[in-house]
């Protein structure tokens, strides 16, 4: 056994990968020529005794000699012990060869054993078959010896009358044989028809399989939806409770914030009734102020008349008469604003009721979306189980049917071919006098089974179509004679 060289240079992704058992590492020590010239000097190189120059050695030129000096050590090392592995390699090639070189000589050993017995065997059918063949001879002169010509001609005699015994019931056979004919062919065309009649039988039966094999598939389909449905139906019920917790959440807060609102309302209510009672108290005010600057005027006009007759003088300040004013306007712009207040107020409240009233309206109405959606999806699961049930049903009336039609007609092929297959001549004239029963009812058996066949296809087919139509149309249809579920 030869071991492998590895071959490492600088495609090597490690420089100095661990050895392998049984494998030799080439990879060179030193990078280049100059790391090794470096390492061991120019002497080691060159035929010249070098010429040494006395330079001073420093610590790091000493460090970095025992560094390379102890690569090399490593290196060293890792060479022995791949060179121990090869070793040991070759032992156990060696090992190897000599338990094949061992098997070898075993098996020659055996194949020489086998000729040997081989040829002993060859030998001894031969010397069986000389034994036998003197046997023979033996037995033959013996008979020879004991030949009597008296019982020769009295067993020639028998020979002869039994030889014309055998050629009358050979002609009488013949005659038979000849008018046993028609009969025998009239059989085989009946067979041959019963053949083909069960063959259709055999290729409906198998029509039918595959219809059923696409009935089980559909009802896979069926099946499947059905569980969609369970599904939908779990889903729908999950949302119709959030949807249920949402409509008692939102009849809550609605009924706070209806709370809230006659509260406000009633709040409102007041201030606007303080607000007209303060704008009242604002005008009687104003109208007083208005009673006074007039009782004022003609006061002055009373006054100015009277000093001037007179001719004295009574005035009054422009200031007061402003301020007297300007209270009237202030008492009216603060009634006003007041009263518009308590109006925006009001209608505010009255805003976020109707907000909440169409909150409350189409909350209504998804939930009444919800339970029709429900209602939809438990009405189309029933009438999927119902569909489910009646393909169930019909499948298995229409396997009971043909079971038993098989087993009779089998059952009567068999009978009337093991009465047909007895050579009587008696059964031969009855069948030519009696018309063949097995084609007949062969044939009628097949008329019945494609007769179900065409009675069973529409049934199916109507039960599909009927359940598509409650699918999508999402009203209830059964089958003639089934009772609603």
């Amino acid at each position: 056994m030869v071991a492998k060289i590895r071959q490492s240079g600088t495609e090597s992704p490690n420089p100095n990968p661990k050895p392998e058992v049984g494998e030799i590492d080439t990879s060179p020590p030193f990078q280049s020529v100059k790391d090794a010239v470096s390492l061991f000097g120019e002497g080691a190189f060159s035929g010249e005794k070098p010429f040494k120059k006395a330079k001073p050695y420093s610590a790091e030129r000493v460090l970095a000699k025992e560094t390379q000096l102890h690569v090399a050590q490593k290196e060293l090392n890792k060479l022995r012990e791949q060179v121990k592995n090869a070793e040991t390699t070759k032992a156990q090639a060696l090992v190897e060869l000599e338990r094949a070189k061992s098997s070898v000589e075993e098996l020659a050993q055996k194949i020489k054993v086998i000729g040997e017995s081989r040829e002993l065997a060859i030998k001894a059918t031969e010397a069986a078959k000389s034994q036998a063949k003197q046997l023979t001879e033996e037995k033959l002169l013996a008979l020879k010896k004991e030949f009597n010509p008296e019982l020769a001609k009295n067993l020639e005699m028998q020979l002869a009358e039994t030889m014309s015994e055998i050629g009358a019931l050979q002609k009488e056979m013949e005659n038979k044989r000849t008018s046993d004919l028609d009969s025998v062919k009239s059989v085989t065309l009946e067979l041959d028809d019963a053949k083909e009649s069960l063959q259709k039988v055999a290729d409906e039966e198998s029509s039918l399989r595959s219809l059923v094999e696409s009935l089980k598939v559909e009802l896979e389909n069926v099946k499947r939806e059905h569980s969609e449905l369970k599904e939908k139906e779990s889903e729908t019920e999950s949302i119709v409770g959030n949807l249920h917790v949402k409509l008692r959440k939102s009849k809550s807060e609605l009924e706070v914030c209806m709370a809230e609102e006659s509260k406000v309302r009633e709040e409102a209510e007041k201030k606007l009734k303080v607000a007209l009672e303060e704008a009242e108290a604002a005008k009687a005010a104003e109208a007083s102020a208005l009673h006074r600057i007039t009782e004022l005027t003609e006061r002055t006009t009373a006054a100015r008349a009277s000093t001037s007759e007179s001719g004295a003088v009574i005035t009054i300040s422009k200031e007061e008469f402003n301020s007297l004013s300007h209270k009237v306007e202030e008492s009216d712009k603060l009634a006003d604003m007041k009263v518009a207040a308590a109006k925006a107020q009001v209608e505010a409240v009255k805003a976020s009721e109707n907000e909440a009233l169409k909150r409350l309206e189409t909350t209504q109405k998804e939930i009444e979306d919800i339970k029709s959606a429900t209602q939809e999806a438990l009405k189309k699961a029933e009438m999927a189980e119902a569909a489910k049930r009646v393909v169930e049903s019909e499948l298995r009336r229409w396997r009971e049917r043909e079971q038993k039609k098989a087993a009779e007609a089998a059952s009567r092929i068999l009978a009337e071919t093991q009465v047909s297959t007895e050579p009587s001549p008696q059964h031969y004239r009855i069948q030519k006098q009696n018309p063949p029963r097995t084609a007949v009812e062969v044939r009628k058996l097949e008329k019945e089974v494609s007769v179900s066949k065409k009675a069973l296809l529409p049934n199916i087919s109507g039960i599909f179509h009927r359940k598509k139509n409650q699918v999508e149309g999402g009203s209830p249809s059964y089958l003639p004679g089934e009772n609603p579920v």
